[in-house]
């Protein structure tokens, strides 16, 4: 997908004068997916936010992000605190909120405890996003965008530039 096709496939869940989108937002506790969730809330998109809230940093601080946007944006925000590779909550949240698109940010990132406890990160960032493109498909969601950090996809064998 070129990144302009990116672009447009979110551009077109953008709320217009008369549609309001859903968007489910994984991974909404942490730095990248609250300032996700914000921005679309912001432009008038109601957001459905999964998110297991794990200790890898601040769970304190993880929490406090879940709570602004709840307080700020009220009803427009459903938050299921959970694990994505649990097919049931991951269809008992799609059956229940309906949402337009999804955009999957959750993952466990860090080279080095992959190493310590490599199931672990194979569960959070393959199966986990597995369950979520088969349901996906099973609930007939077409825009999903998956985006993540270096840590989670790995190193470019050679420079783009």
């Amino acid at each position: 997908m070129a990144p302009n096709q990116a672009t447009d496939a979110l551009a077109e869940c953008t709320a217009t004068a008369s549609a309001r989108r859903r968007i489910l937002v994984t991974g909404a506790a942490g730095f990248i997916g609250f300032h996700t969730a914000k921005t679309l809330l912001a432009r008038g998109d109601d957001v459905v936010i999964v998110d297991e809230v794990n200790d890898y940093y601040d769970v304190k601080l993880k929490q406090s992000n879940l709570d602004w946007l709840s307080t700020n944006y009220g009803d427009r925000v459903s938050v299921y605190i959970g694990d994505l590779c649990d097919e049931q909550l991951v269809r008992r949240v799609l059956k229940e909120t309906k949402p337009d698109a999804m955009v999957h940010l959750a993952a466990r990132a860090g080279v080095r405890p992959s190493i310590d406890n490599p199931l672990m990160y194979i569960q959070a960032n393959v199966v986990a996003t597995m369950v979520l493109l088969d349901a996906c498909r099973e609930f007939g969601i077409k825009k999903f965008v998956y985006a993540s950090s270096s840590s989670v996809y790995g190193g470019s064998m050679k420079e783009s530039f």
